[in-house]
């Protein structure tokens, strides 16, 4: 629990909802339940915020503005995939994005939208958007390593190919995540969302390796 004190801003308290809502999911948190968190009255809450409604949208922008921010395809990534194999450059942006998501507050923010997504239009649009990001990112990695001829892949098949990878990237992630997180909610005192304070996973390799395969197959003569 954090410790009480005058200080606490309207950053503290999206971040306790993102803490607190990790393991009950965010429609069932409660002010009180934030309050707890941060060590404070209740009532102290409503000197930042008018209410539960303000603060699920104030989190959702704030979690927003964090995704957009988000690259996972590397700055120097022509040059990378001049230099290595495409089972290598696909092998390395997975395990990034994978690696980025495991940790907070990306890990926090990830479960706070997708708890709430079937529920609230904001939470929708930000997955909505950062879908979109991720495909027209990993559009620039295909068309690089089609350029560098690591990659048989003609401009028509670019987009169905950059859609595949996404929609199998997301997938497995998800899958993945759902089991660090019961890990995680398992372990208490590893620090709640804090899964690079648990022991390495050896299962998410293998599943990447298993990725990377089935997508490079598609192009195989």
């Amino acid at each position: 629990m954090a410790s009480a004190n005058k200080g606490t801003t309207k950053d503290d308290i999206i971040r306790s909802l993102l803490n607190t809502s990790f393991s009950r999911s965010a429609g069932a948190t409660s002010m009180s339940d934030v309050a707890t968190f941060l060590g404070i009255k209740k009532a102290s809450l409503y000197n930042h915020i008018s209410g539960r409604d303000q603060l699920l949208q104030e989190a959702l922008d704030s979690c927003a503005a964090y995704i957009k921010e988000l690259v996972f395809i590397p700055k120097d990534c022509d040059e990378i995939c001049k230099k290595y194999s495409a089972q290598t450059v696909l092998k390395g942006v997975t395990e990034r994005f994978f690696k980025m998501h495991e940790r907070n507050p990306l890990f926090q923010i990830y479960t706070f939208v997708e708890s709430l997504k079937y529920f609230n239009q904001t939470a929708r649009e930000i997955i909505y958007a950062e879908e979109q990001s991720l495909e027209q990112q990993t559009m620039t990695m295909l068309v690089s390593l089609s350029a560098n001829n690591k990659l048989p892949l003609t401009s028509a098949q670019t987009k169905a190919a950059a859609r595949w990878f996404c929609n199998g990237l997301r997938t497995l992630l998800s899958d993945w995540l759902l089991e660090r997180k019961q890990i995680v909610m398992d372990n208490p005192a590893s620090g709640e969302g804090e899964l690079f304070t648990l022991p390495q996973d050896e299962k998410a390799p293998l599943l990447v390796e298993q990725f990377i395969a089935e997508f490079l197959s598609l192009f195989s003569a």
